[in-house]
């Protein structure tokens, strides 16, 4: 394994730090306020978009060398374990359920406070159908597609750990032109925006990305390749959000494709790179940590808040942008971290062996 992140099972204090970058990104995205012109202002397209491909790329490069520190353990009880059974066993029941679960307890509870909050809100009861229906598409509020789309991931990972395994560069490639295979057949078929969103084949190459980079950290150190993946999303988004260039190649969300997502490589590998940097001042940085390891609970808070509060028009009526961006994230971190830390407390007192990592 072409790395030196040191021991697979050791906690990186980069990766938690720029999840919670990540998420408050994420939080500023979805404010609805900011006009695109002072977005441009304070340089968005680097600054802020950047959020979601850091995910996808953090869950690539997380999944694998989770999958990795199996192999290493097995290896070591038995002297030796084939990548395939490794990745095979993500599928036995307890393991699978435990990673589902991980997900799936946060998402039922913010999907029952969206239920209540419409009622409380709008005196609206939604009929089970119409419940169910809108469980299965990811709730309602900014960024519902992500949720379909890392339980999506869950499923299809093994499959794609155990090409990637036999051919790195080769799935890399093939997973790449899979999604523009994809673009075309969404643009010719004229499939529709939400479809489009919900399903994982868009965004295959951005987790494969993180794959790579977990495979090749040390090579990417010892090349350009840091720099070049920068330079090249850089320049595609300034063409795109400076120079007005009107791409051909994505059907939608150009701007978080692929090509775009190089750009996040690089920021994440950078990232990584200043590992010595976040364990000097880790309790300095602790905060900023623990946004990262709550992230999940803070994107599913922010999609209800924001979900509600452009219904009553909320960010509006203060007719302030600061205040309204403070307000928006003192909320959505405070209430997503503490549904992290009572979701762990309850988990770890009733399911001590489902402890979280």
């Amino acid at each position: 394994m072409d790395n030196n992140l040191g021991k697979e099972e050791k906690r990186l204090m980069a990766v938690d730090a720029i999840k919670g970058l990540a998420i408050i990104m994420i939080i500023l995205t979805h404010v609805s306020t900011i006009p695109l012109d002072l977005k441009l202002r304070i340089a968005y397209p680097y600054t802020i978009l950047p959020a979601v491909p850091i995910f996808l790329i953090c869950s690539g490069f997380l999944f694998l060398r989770s999958a990795q520190d199996k192999r290493c353990k097995n290896n070591q009880k038995t002297g030796g374990g084939t990548i395939d059974n490794i990745i095979f066993s993500w599928y036995d029941k307890k393991n699978f359920l435990h990673r589902i679960n991980r997900l799936l307890y946060a998402y039922l509870v913010q999907w029952i406070v969206l239920l209540s909050a419409l009622f409380l809100i709008k005196g609206k009861v939604l009929a089970a159908p119409d419940a169910l229906i809108m469980f299965l598409q990811g709730g309602r509020g900014p960024g519902a597609y992500y949720v379909l789309i890392m339980f999506q991931f869950l499923v299809i990972f093994p499959f794609l750990a155990y090409a990637f395994d036999r051919s790195p560069f080769g799935t890399s490639i093939g997973c790449f032109f899979f999604m523009l295979l994809w673009e075309l057949v969404v643009s010719e078929c004229k499939i529709s925006g939400d479809v489009y969103h919900i399903l994982i084949f868009r965004v295959i190459p951005h987790i494969v990305m993180g794959m790579l980079l977990y495979r090749y950290y040390k090579m990417f150190g010892k090349t350009a390749i840091p720099v070049v993946c920068m330079l090249i999303g850089a320049i595609y988004l300034a063409a795109i959000y400076y120079f007005g260039y009107k791409q051909h190649l994505f059907a939608r969300d150009a701007t978080q494709g692929p090509i775009a997502a190089l750009f996040s490589l690089g920021v994440f590998w950078y990232t990584l790179k200043l590992e010595p940097f976040w364990e000097k001042h880790k309790k300095m940085l602790s905060p900023l940590c623990f946004f990262g390891k709550a992230s999940w609970h803070i994107f599913l808070v922010q999609m209800v808040y924001y979900y509600f509060a452009r219904m009553i028009k909320f960010e509006q009526s203060l007719h302030n942008l600061g205040i309204a961006t403070i307000i928006d994230l003192l909320i959505t971190l405070t209430v997503g971290c503490l549904f992290y830390s009572i979701e762990n407390f309850l988990r770890n007192k009733f399911t001590p062996e489902a402890k979280r990592n």
